[in-house]
């Protein structure tokens, strides 16, 4: 995946409608025109005051969820289940993107300028991160080790305790315990939706995992899904997992990329 990082302001952060226009023109490139709009959607709010969208179309899904505990707003768009797109927009105004690596250049230029327009200064991003404690977390390239799907289920208290494994030997006395007794389940009936997460953190790292089943309100298109890991340290992806189509990426920017492959392959290789 291609990962990038802008800082917007609160025009595009807390109006909607506006950022859902704004993706409009990159998600109709992307499905070449054959995808739902995303001009006028009506906004749901559920039970938790959160407020979602979801739209279908010619096999293209997009979901929009605004969380209103942690002021975090995330944009999906998927293409028979698979991301196309996906925007995390937090409260300091820092956005992650998350394009796939078959992206046109057409389409990331598109999805830059559209951003772009309602960026942060300088001034107002170091005011923001100083603010909020946050810091750009895209530095450098990740070491990368990809791994095939056996199946289409994954065991998700061993994929937690694996982790954790990992994350204990590469970090030893600053990763934050976690396991899967932890794990919190959520499920919207409003929009068919259901995530599994783990979030914990410490004063000097944090975890998150997020294991996401939408509904394309179709039996003819595959539902949208999102399987994702981050371990930080001090607000810096150090090992991030995530699956894409029917493989699960590995990413690190922890040095010892041989000892980290090894224990990957060690505790996943043929087990997922």
């Amino acid at each position: 995946m291609k990962s990038f990082t802008y800082y917007v302001n609160d025009d595009l952060r807390y109006d909607y409608a506006l950022l859902l226009s704004v993706l409009d023109p990159v998600c109709s490139l992307i499905s070449l025109y054959d995808g739902p709009s995303l001009n006028n959607v009506e906004l749901k709010t559920d039970d938790t005051n959160s407020k979602t969208a979801r739209g279908l179309k010619n096999e293209y899904t997009f979901t929009f969820h605004f969380d209103d505990i942690t002021k975090t707003s995330v944009f999906n768009y998927f293409f028979k289940g698979e991301s196309q797109l996906k925007l995390t927009l937090h409260q300091s105004g820092e956005t992650l993107v998350h394009l796939p690596e078959s992206a046109s250049l057409t389409i990331e230029l598109e999805l830059r300028k559209a951003l772009l327009k309602y960026s942060l200064s300088e001034s107002e991003i170091i005011a923001s991160v100083r603010s909020h404690s946050a810091k750009n977390e895209i530095e450098e390239e990740p070491f990368e080790i990809i791994l095939p799907l056996q199946s289409g289920y994954t065991d998700n208290a061993k994929f937690i305790q694996n982790m954790y494994e990992i994350c204990t030997e590469f970090s030893p006395g600053l990763c934050p315990l976690f396991s899967y007794a932890q794990m919190k389940e959520e499920r919207r009936e409003m929009t068919h939706e259901r995530f599994y997460r783990v979030n914990t953190s410490n004063d000097h790292a944090s975890v998150e995992f997020e294991d996401y089943l939408g509904d394309s309100g179709s039996h003819s298109y595959p539902n949208p899904y999102n399987y994702e890991f981050f371990y930080r340290e001090k607000g810096k992806i150090l090992i991030r997992v995530y699956r894409s189509g029917n493989t699960f990426v590995f990413q690190t920017r922890f040095e010892d990329h041989a000892r980290f492959e090894m224990r990957v392959r060690q505790y996943f290789e043929g087990k997922l």
